[in-house]
């Protein structure tokens, strides 16, 4: 495969570095995907596969595999396997093989869904797959003010949104690079993101216009919408801040199992736990996300003051 490496730009810089600064509180944010910045526009490459490696089939078996162009750290690397004249066990030992090859390089593979969230807008969605909805509360400090008052109106939504996105980043979760399904700019888009250990996803929707209408919507989507976003007028746009919530339902049920809390006295599930913790986290309960906030307001003010006897320190050298 070939594919491209980014991230190692800003190994060496001369300039004062401001890393430590929130991207929600700069005054310019760095783009949010690799696909904003990279010059190779493509998401994917495409090529045959050979599915039947190891020549167990007394037919042909043969399908096709897609992979991210790009490969950053931070970011999860996508390798989609789709076939039609193979048979599943073939499929499944391709695979298997893959993964016990990339722990042997220290690297983790984990076999996940080709639609995550299995969003219910469709009539070929899984019923038993549905997305949980977790809302972020948006008023948890004591004033009425704007989270983000001091930067311009038109740059607060994706501040929101960069906002939701370093709350996944302090729970563990990796963007995930998708393929636009609109060209439209209106269309509400949407970030995924995965689990570093595999087990669950994260989706933020959102729409920077708030005024457009979208096609006339299907039974299944104006259901949904309704239920998870509170409203029916438009089921384009949510009016709740929040995420949805999704199991990697692939992991084996051995290995699901085996992710128990030790400490835990009724044996809670990692999966659980974890959904618990991040719904109390973004409840605010016992105001973490207020600390979270006050926290990342600190390190902005530190990193400005650093930045201020830097550039102190970089004129008296020029006198």
């Amino acid at each position: 495969m070939e594919i491209e490496v980014q991230g190692c730009d800003n190994l060496w810089f001369d300039d004062f570095p401001t890393s430590n600064v929130p991207n929600f509180l700069k005054e310019v944010p760095t783009p949010q995907l690799w696909t904003d910045y990279c010059k190779n526009e493509k998401v994917y490459r495409h090529s045959h596969l050979e599915i039947d490696v190891n020549q167990k089939s007394e037919r042909m078996e043969w399908g096709h595999v897609k992979y991210h162009t790009v490969i950053q750290a931070g970011y999860a690397f996508e390798i989609v396997v789709e076939w039609v004249t193979s048979s599943g066990p073939i499929v499944w030992d391709l695979i298997n093989g893959w993964i016990r090859k990339a722990n042997q390089c220290n690297y983790q593979l984990v076999a996940i869904p080709a639609d995550p969230m299995a969003e219910p807008f469709t009539e070929k969605s899984d019923p038993l797959r549905g997305p949980i909805f977790i809302p972020l509360s948006m008023n948890f400090l004591n004033n009425d003010d704007n989270l983000f008052e001091e930067f311009l109106e038109e740059t607060r939504a994706d501040r929101v949104l960069l906002f939701q996105e370093a709350i996944l980043t302090r729970f563990g979760f990796l963007p995930c690079v998708i393929e636009k399904k609109y060209m439209n700019k209106d269309v509400p888009k949407e970030y995924q993101y995965v689990h570093c250990s595999g087990n669950m996803f994260a989706l933020i929707r959102c729409s920077k216009n708030t005024k457009y209408q979208f096609g006339s919507p299907s039974r299944q989507e104006a259901n949904v919408t309704r239920c998870v976003y509170g409203h029916t007028n438009n089921t384009n746009v949510p009016k709740k801040v929040g995420f949805l919530w999704a199991w990697n339902h692939m992991i084996p049920n051995k290995k699901w199992k085996s992710l128990t809390i030790n400490n835990s006295p009724d044996g809670e599930l990692f999966q659980l736990k974890m959904l618990r913790d991040f719904r109390d986290f973004c409840s605010n309960n016992d105001n973490r996300l207020t600390q979270f906030w006050h926290h990342s307001q600190e390190l902005k003010r530190k990193a400005l003051n650093l930045e201020n006897s830097y550039n102190q320190n970089a004129d008296v050298k020029i006198i």
